[in-house]
């Protein structure tokens, strides 16, 4: 069923190494949702992102 709320996208954002004040803003982070490269590719049966069905076979 995809007919869900909509989830927001995220870009990936590249950050210039920031010394001391960037290891502790990394290690004070959230953890980040895993996301594969496409729904239709991944393989993640319960992902609360999926928008399409996957074509990999199951099991």
């Amino acid at each position: 069923d995809f007919d869900v709320p909509p989830v927001n996208t995220a870009s990936m954002l590249l950050v210039g190494d920031m010394g001391d004040a960037g290891a502790r803003a990394a290690q004070t982070a959230p953890a980040g949702l895993a996301v594969g490269a496409s729904c239709r590719v991944c393989p993640r049966p319960h992902c609360p992102a999926r928008r399409e069905p996957s074509i990999l076979p199951t099991g």
